[in-house]
């Protein structure tokens, strides 16, 4: 494989193909599998229905949507394109995420050389938080390809003093904050003020020339990002400015989320535990979580080497404010939030293996912790966290072993021969176990979730259903959990959320019709107790249940 790099320009084409393949094989006829995907699709379908590009609509046209509009733009447009469907929703998602590839390897590179460029784009392509993220359209995909753009562009600026670097930066760090928010501008802004601290670099950049071109890259921020923002605030006024900045801030300060609750009536409570991301980092880097904290520790060490200091700094910077953003926010330590360090860690553990394959016997102890790591944590825990699976959800799991085992017998396997590899000081069939593992656990992974995802997770299977059965004034609604977009994006109804036995009697009472799924055959089974005859099972598959009154 790394023979490859004799033929440098043909390296980064060969990452964006091979990242393209992976994040859009087969979105055309896989189910979506994530409710927040399903949530944004709906908004983007109403704005190609409706023709209103600036104001986000869900289902109340009267409710403010706390996002900025650039995903929904993009998802919006790829509908006007390819009609209303998976692969339009994806699509765009797929190519943004291939294009984070490609910038990964240009940093790296830049920062480094072509080798150590080639480890880090390998490392992040076969990374499992950043497959999953790449494959499932979301805001962090975008929000993280922008911030890399961004700290690309001020790379070459601080580099080269290039003029258009520094505009550039600006352009991109607006167009985060058109995708997330506030924290788009928040992540690139702590990430260069940061290194340029760190790095002592203040003093450079106060010179006249520098302080002119300043004020013009903040003007060309706010010309791009202020407009959608006066024109909503103009249409909502105070009410826009409660929810959207509310939120947002909100959100860091404490949960305004109903994650895992089932209903409002639910306390929100605030999450302290500052070290999770910590832990996480392990199994989200998978196969190279085990490199992380050596390879940080060895970048660490190599500050003190002058001519790598500035590239060092830079990778801690954005690697680490991320990280440490997000972690004393007390909202939810969900994993999808810290991808925008994820390139940077790539790096630093990329560059972690080009000094190992240098000199061996150097690195030959903090090697030896990640081998440690791999054996006697991480893949002990995969096995653990598969057990924990299987008993605790014995039916929902029960319809994903066809999907997940394959990919993690195939991975762990991977994991354990290149780990050996590794204890027999073998660092390139190592290296080349670990990509290679992974990358056929990754494609058996998609071509197992195309073949079995619709049977274990029949949404859109019952959704088809109610519609070839469903009559005008007829309703439809969700038994129990935390959302219905995947019920209303697939049906085109309004499927309301029932939380409690109470709630659903009353629902089931309704003179019309009513379709309702759940996916609690023992919630619905407690509900038949106390009601019994109330709901009729139209039909049970996997573990949901298609019933009615």
């Amino acid at each position: 494989m790394l023979k490859a790099l004799k033929k440098e320009h043909l390296v980064p084409i060969f990452f964006f193909i091979l990242s393209l393949f992976l994040f859009a094989w087969k979105i055309g006829s896989i189910p979506i599998i994530d409710g927040d995907s399903a949530f944004y699709a709906e908004i983007a379908k109403n704005i190609v229905r409706n023709g209103d590009w600036m104001t986000l609509r869900y289902i109340d046209p009267a409710n403010i949507i706390d996002k900025p509009p650039l995903m929904f733009w993009m998802i919006a447009i790829c509908f006007k394109i390819f009609g209303i469907n998976e692969f339009a929703l994806a699509i765009w998602h797929s190519l943004l995420a291939a294009s984070t590839v490609l910038v990964t390897y240009y940093i790296s590179k830049e920062l480094f050389n072509a080798k150590t460029a080639f480890l880090s784009t390998a490392i992040l392509i076969t990374t499992a938080q950043f497959f999953y993220q790449g494959r499932v359209p979301l805001q962090d995909i975008p929000l993280t390809l922008f911030i890399a753009l961004a700290v690309y562009c001020f790379l070459l600026f601080d580099k080269y003093k290039n003029r258009p670097g520094l505009y550039l930066a600006a352009v991109f760090t607006a167009l985060a904050t058109l995708t997330k928010g506030p924290v788009g501008l928040a992540l690139v802004g702590l990430i260069i003020l940061s290194y340029v601290i760190l790095n002592k670099k203040w003093a450079s950049y106060s010179k006249i020339d520098y302080l002119a071109r300043i004020p013009l890259a903040i003007i060309l921020f706010f010309a791009i990002t202020l407009p959608w923002f006066i024109m909503e605030y103009q249409k909502w006024g105070q009410p826009f400015l409660e929810v959207f900045w509310g939120r947002n801030f909100g959100r860091f300060l404490m949960p305004v989320d109903t994650v895992g609750a089932t209903a409002v009536t639910d306390s929100i409570k605030p999450q302290y535990d500052f070290y999770s991301y910590f832990l996480q980092l392990l199994l989200l880097l998978i196969p190279w979580g085990a490199f992380v904290y050596p390879a940080l520790y060895h970048a660490f060490k190599r500050l003190k080497n002058q001519a790598e200091k500035s590239s060092l700094l830079l990778l801690f910077c954005w690697a680490l404010i991320p990280l440490i953003f997000f972690s004393i926010s007390l909202n939810y330590k969900i994993a999808r939030y810290i991808l925008p360090a994820l390139p940077a860690l790539a790096i630093i553990i990329g560059k972690f293996w080009n000094d190992y394959l240098e000199n061996k016997k150097e690195l030959a102890r903090p090697m030896l912790v990640s081998n440690l790591l791999n054996l006697l944590l991480i893949l002990p825990a995969l096995i653990l966290l598969t057990a924990i699976a299987i008993f605790k959800f014995p039916n929902e799991q029960a319809a994903f072993q066809p999907i997940v085992f394959p990919f993690l017998s195939i991975l762990s396997l991977g994991m354990l021969a290149a780990t050996l590899l590794l204890l027999r000081k073998k660092g390139y069939p190592a290296f080349q176990t670990f990509f290679t593992s992974a990358l056929i656990a990754y494609i058996v992974l998609i071509g197992c979730f195309a073949v079995y995802f619709q049977e274990a997770n029949p949404t859109r299977y019952f959704s088809q259903k109610i519609l070839s059965i469903f009559k005008p004034n007829e309703v439809v609604g969700q038994y129990t959990g935390t959302g219905t977009a995947m019920l209303n994006f697939y049906t085109d109804h309004h499927a309301a959320l029932i939380n409690g036995e109470e709630n659903l009697a009353g629902f089931l009472k309704q003179p019309q019709k009513t379709y309702v799924l759940t996916d609690n055959p023992k919630a619905l089974e407690e509900f038949e107790k106390k009601y019994p005859g109330k709901a009729k099972t139209i039909e049970k598959k996997s573990y949901m249940i298609l019933f009615t009154n």
